[in-house]
């Protein structure tokens, strides 16, 4: 697994963001397009918490997209890519649409889409990467 740990380039980052990015919003057309009913519109944050506060959580996206790109320069991680593209992701639908757009239904977990899952990764990877380089 030392891809994992490696360090990599802010442009390979940049890559890895741009291809969540792509992967995220070409699925959630498809999904809006094609099979509109099971299609959910998440105007709140994480499992639906805080409705209603968009634009709140949209400047809030925009300042850790600010964050992660003055970041990967000193902390050049997968994880932050995988982040960056996660947050974007998610910005867009909310500047595009005033809510994130959630299809991925997996039993009792609440429904999500492609950024979230790319976003959980990351955040799961970073907390791995502070467990073992502390040992």
């Amino acid at each position: 697994m030392n891809w994992l740990w490696k360090r990599y380039s802010p442009r390979t980052l940049f890559f890895v963001a741009l291809g969540v990015v792509l992967l995220d919003q070409f699925s959630k057309h498809v999904m809006r397009t094609f099979f509109s009913d099971v299609v959910v519109y998440n105007t709140g944050a994480a499992f639906s918490l805080f409705e209603g506060w968009q634009t709140l959580f949209a400047v809030v996206g925009i300042v850790v997209i600010a964050v992660i790109l003055f970041s990967l320069r000193k902390y050049p991680y997968l994880e932050l890519g995988l982040l960056l593209g996660g947050v974007a992701g998610n910005v867009i639908d909310r500047l595009v649409y005033g809510a994130v757009i959630d299809f991925i239904h997996a039993g009792w977990w609440p429904t999500f889409n492609l950024a979230d899952a790319a976003s959980t990764l990351a955040v799961v990877l970073l907390l791995l990467r502070e467990v073992f380089q502390k040992h």
